[in-house]
């Protein structure tokens, strides 16, 4: 039976291992770095719904979204689907508020 320090080292190195691999797979993206970022953040929005990652922290559901977005798991297409599919809440929100007049 493994000891607390030793359980304890081990999680450290598994969890140094992953941070290896995701910075990794974000070293070899040669193409859309930036544009990502977006395809990311809305993919981890979606995990976030899912009842099997409700117990995940934020930074764990984001590091999730990283790694299956980067490792192709979920192909980028896939996900720019799913953003247009989506209803633009921001806009509708913008075009039913009434504008204010100025006093100038």
């Amino acid at each position: 039976m493994p000891t607390k320090a030793k359980k304890k080292a081990e999680e450290d190195a598994a969890e140094a291992k992953r941070a290896a691999n995701l910075e990794q797979l974000v070293l070899d993206k040669k193409e859309g770095k930036y544009a990502v970022v977006q395809r990311v953040a809305y993919w981890a929005k979606q995990l976030r719904g899912k009842e099997e990652h409700r117990h995940l922290t934020q930074n764990e559901i984001l590091e999730l979204a990283l790694q299956q977005v980067l490792a192709g798991e979920v192909s980028e297409k896939d996900i720019d689907k799913l953003m247009a599919a989506a209803p633009n809440a921001g806009s509708a929100e913008e075009t039913e508020k009434p504008k204010k007049k100025s006093l100038l």
